[in-house]
């Protein structure tokens, strides 16, 4: 676990390290349409891995997973917007 006191953000640009995320979407995105396919894969891959972890930690709060999920749902789609427009 990182330290809450570690700036992460800092550390990045001090280094002059990339997003990786931001760096992964434009490199799958170049490879069109394999790489539409590889992200979509990736993407539900992860979606049903995160769907089954949130299940065992809270089984009896389904609500309460249903709206983590979504509001976690938005803040990616807000985030691949941005990386693209």
């Amino acid at each position: 676990m990182i330290d809450s006191s570690v700036d992460i953000d800092e550390i990045s640009y001090e280094l002059d390290m990339p997003d990786i995320f931001a760096s992964f979407e434009r490199l799958v995105f170049s490879i069109y349409p394999t790489g539409v396919f590889l992200r979509h894969q990736l993407a539900r891959t992860t979606w049903i891995d995160l769907d089954l972890r949130a299940q065992q930690i809270l089984s009896d709060h389904s609500k309460t997973r249903r709206n983590q999920l979504e509001e976690l749902c938005f803040e990616i789609n807000a985030f691949i917007f941005a990386l693209y427009v």
